[in-house]
């Protein structure tokens, strides 16, 4: 539709995830929870521009959602604490906001590369704040709405939540351990309430998440469970999640993924289609469930009214994440920029160049507004907020969470109850000592230890299969002893092809991997490579820098 006189143009598209209703003069566009656009319908009906009573009812929404709604007198547009659906605006004379990156960018004409979101994507495998690879194209950011208002013309930005600490508990580890039981309780109910009775499907792991997911709902007795695993044949984490299926009674499968089937895949116009769908022209796509989640959907093996429901992302919200010398030492505010950068910068070891630091440090700076200078020394807990904040609205939300386009690509329903917003809001104010080493989250469930499955031991989770170990760990000790340790850490980077994501390598063929393993740190870099050579942006490794 058109927007009314004076206000942006609303880009409407065919994405099945977006519905769209009509509560009296509004019309309105929403993702996700409908009782939560129905909610901010009924405000922007009243010609409502209150921000704090505005932010008040964001900030009481606890479903993931989006929404773009319009009357004569607004246009909002929102999304939830973690961007779970990403709404886009371009910026030029004439305003256009919609719900698909591409389609929104093609309304306003022309296209402006954006080459240090191209530089931070090729880095990272994803660009920060509100940049996409375009300089005219830019994105909600986490917890933001955007209030366009006819009589002036302006734009009223809100941000009504932020990733940091508000009130720290002041609490024992026995009262937080009841909270948080009682918080995850509380999502569990809302996704039992939302699949309504239909299947709920869990790709399942060897980790933590997807096991306390699992265990949850079969604590509250949802009987239409099905778990399901995959990667190369053989591979640990598939055989733990078997156990774990096995010892509930769950039903479980396991989808083999072999190199061949992966990189035939990836070479195909699915695949493409996929990227075209879910990139967000921002963020590198989820290439780990949406092949197994195709095989199993073209064997009959997942009923098309299914929910899918993992565990993303149980161990950076309990802080999982958080690096041990951030406990140990004092930073300065550049050291911590530094640490920042070398952790989620390094796709590529060649890109590291100083020039392009320079310039990731800058967007690192802009992303937590940190405006101290290199010297000044930071508080562990401001330090540690910080971090988290960067991982919070940078990685999990842009990178991350963009993963759910996997599950509306395919058509499927989805939630994510380890990203409820009750449980993101307790997990932010919990001090610091009880997310090291995630004691109290690991601790809370080692307490419940429902049918002994967070105390009983695990296969031990290893980068090869047993067969491949047997050989590769005596050959790694003899090659340190006679090549020494830079060497050997080099020999044993070409055994990735055939480690437990060695398909995803494999997808590139031999010969690319060969060329690039000294070079890059996971499959993601030969994907973040592939994407952004699609999408035009090759030149970032031609020259090394931004062009």
């Amino acid at each position: 539709m058109q927007a009314q006189s004076g206000l942006p143009w609303i880009v409407e598209n065919d994405r099945p995830e977006w519905k769209s209703g009509q509560l009296g003069p509004v019309s309105y566009w929403y993702a996700g929870d409908r009782r939560s656009a129905e909610r901010l319908a009924g405000l922007l009906a009243k010609t409502f521009d209150n921000a704090p009573v505005l932010s008040e009812a964001l900030n009481a929404c606890a479903g993931s959602f989006a929404m773009i709604a319009a009357t004569s007198e607004h246009i909002l547009a929102c999304v939830d604490h973690c961007r779970s659906f990403p709404v886009f605006h371009t910026i030029g004379p004439q305003v256009y906001v919609g719900t698909d990156a591409t389609a929104t960018l093609a309304a306003a004409g022309a296209a402006r590369p954006d080459m240090t979101s191209a530089l931070e994507c090729a880095m990272s495998g994803y660009s920060t704040g509100p940049h996409t690879l375009y300089e005219n194209l830019k994105q909600l950011e986490p917890g933001q709405a955007l209030l366009w208002r006819r009589s002036d013309g302006k734009c009223l930005p809100l941000r009504y939540f932020r990733y940091l600490p508000g009130d720290i508990f002041p609490a024992s580890e026995v009262e937080l351990q009841d909270r948080l039981d009682a918080v995850v309780n509380q999502a569990i109910d809302r996704t039992i309430a939302a699949a309504d009775g239909a299947p709920i499907v869990i790709p399942l792991s060897g980790g933590l998440d997807s096991r306390l997911i699992l265990a949850k709902l079969h604590a509250r007795n949802y009987r239409n469970l099905h778990c399901f695993s995959y990667g190369q044949a053989g591979n640990a984490d598939a055989m733990v999640a078997r156990d774990i299926a096995d010892h509930l009674g769950v039903s479980w499968r396991f989808v083999p993924t072999p190199g061949r089937v992966t990189r035939r895949f990836f070479n195909s116009s699915l695949r493409r289609d996929y990227w075209q769908y879910a990139d967000a022209l921002s963020a590198v796509p989820n290439n780990q469930d949406i092949l197994p989640l195709q095989l199993l959907r073209a064997q009959a093996g997942i009923p098309a009214d299914a929910m899918i429901v993992n565990g993303q992302t149980g161990d950076f919200i309990s802080g999982g994440h958080i690096p041990e010398p951030l406990f140990q030492l004092g930073l300065s505010a550049g050291a911590l920029v530094s640490r920042i950068s070398e952790r989620h910068y390094s796709l590529w070891t060649s890109l590291r160049t100083p020039a392009n630091q320079a310039q990731i440090a800058g967007r690192i700076r802009s992303l937590i507004e940190l405006d101290a200078e290199d010297s000044q020394p930071l508080g562990q807990e401001q330090a540690i907020a910080l971090w988290e904040r960067f991982e919070y609205e940078g990685r999990q939300a842009r990178y991350i969470v963009n993963g759910q386009r996997v599950y509306d690509h395919l058509g499927y329903r989805w939630q994510l109850p380890l990203w409820d917003a009750d449980l993101v809001h307790f997990w932010r104010d919990v001090p610091p000592a009880f997310k090291r080493r995630q004691k109290l989250y690991r601790d809370t469930w080692v307490r419940w230890d429902y049918e002994r499955l967070f105390s009983r031991p695990t296969r031990a989770i290893s980068a090869w299969s047993k067969p491949v170990s047997a050989f590769i760990i005596p050959l790694s000790v003899m090659a340190r002893l006679l090549l020494g340790r830079q060497r050997r850490d080099r020999m044993i980077g070409y055994a990735r092809y055939i480690d437990r994501f060695g398909n995803h390598y494999q997808s590139f063929g031999w010969k690319a991997f060969a060329r690039a393993a000294p070079d890059i740190r996971n499959p993601v870099a030969l994907y973040a490579k592939a994407w952004l050579e699609e999408r035009g942006f090759a030149a970032i490794w031609d020259t090394g820098r931004p062009t």
